[in-house]
């Protein structure tokens, strides 16, 4: 079946003859539910793997002609990594895929099936009336065989959001994991241009759900881009999708005390990591020694300082913030 009726090229022999397929919301990915929902017990020939969350209801009407069905795997479903040898059709009569009436077909079953590749498509040609016996309702999935053809990662939600620390929490869920090594976040500060965060461990094969956490402790100001990629166990890399958080485009600090005698404290987001400059009322810039007591806070030490007015200039990403400060000694 083709995407629309005019690239439908085949014909039906009969008048008001019909095949018609709707599908539910699930999933083009195996997940924790849909691998829980097989034939029980296990059908010969189909000892299965996973299956795909989504499921389909096909009806034939007045028709015994042979037809073709094109299903695209979305990327939880690690579209590069099928082999068709791996792939089963199931086709059930009631939609429930556990309580028996499910039947298995398959490249070579003799019953002149063909399942075609080319990613993220499935094709699945000559379907007949041994699979879909005429004026009948079918339900069917797909499902595989082997952890090679996995469809790995069945996610539930990513999420990037700042935190009252003015850090981003970066966490994840997912539903079903197949030969998943790690996760890997990436971060960017316009979308091309990416730098690595942080490597996640994953759970290997996984039925269960699996919860992940990252935190971005040095978020650039403006917006921010991380990108969540998953590792299989070959190495191959799948990305499966970006965030965005915007953080302040300000970068206050405050000092203390104010006047100051022989030094002064700057308490900042990641201050120990900007540069800071200390200038006096003709514009001079003026050395200074300071002392790192946190990431957040340093020390400078005023006590040679002539009284007077000086500014502190911290050099932010997006801005400079200003700050008096007088020398009273």
């Amino acid at each position: 079946m083709a995407a629309s009726n005019n690239a439908n090229v085949g014909t039906f022999l009969n008048d008001e003859s019909f095949i018609l397929v709707g599908s539910n919301s699930g999933l083009m990915c195996a997940t924790a539910s849909s691998n829980a929902e097989v034939p029980s017990p296990a059908l010969a020939s189909c000892s299965l793997f996973s299956r795909l969350e989504k499921e389909w209801k096909i009806t034939r009407t007045n028709s015994t002609d042979n037809f073709n069905l094109k299903l695209n795997l979305a990327a939880c479903g690690a579209p590069g990594s099928v082999n068709v040898s791996h792939l089963r059709l199931l086709l059930d009569n009631d939609g429930d895929f556990t309580n028996g009436g499910t039947t298995c077909f398959f490249n070579g079953d003799g019953s002149g099936i063909v399942f075609t590749y080319s990613n993220p498509t499935i094709t699945i040609s000559n379907l007949s009336t041994t699979h879909i016996p005429n004026n009948a309702t079918r339900y069917f999935t797909i499902a595989s065989i082997d952890p090679a053809t996995p469809l790995p990662i069945a996610l539930i939600s990513f999420d990037a959001k700042l935190n009252n620390k003015n850090t981003v929490d970066l966490t994840w869920k997912t539903e079903a994991e197949r030969d998943n090594d790690y996760f890997e976040i990436d971060k960017s500060t316009d979308g091309f241009n990416w730098e690595f965060l942080s490597k996640v461990k994953g759970a290997g094969n996984s039925t269960i759900k699996n919860k992940y956490f990252v935190e971005d402790e040095n978020p650039a100001f403006g917006l921010n881009y991380y990108r969540l990629s998953q590792y299989d166990f070959n190495g191959k890399k799948t990305i499966i999708e970006t965030k965005t958080v915007e953080t302040s485009l300000t970068e206050f600090i405050s000092l203390y005390p104010n006047p100051a005698s022989n030094k002064v404290n700057l308490i900042g987001k990641n201050i120990s990591n900007r540069e800071i400059q200390l200038i006096d009322n003709l514009g001079h810039i003026i050395q200074f020694n300071k002392n790192i007591i946190s990431s957040d806070h340093i020390e400078i030490s005023t006590e040679n300082l002539a009284n007077g007015l000086y500014f502190i200039v911290s050099l932010g990403r997006v801005r400079q913030d200003f700050q008096k400060l007088m020398i009273c000694h």
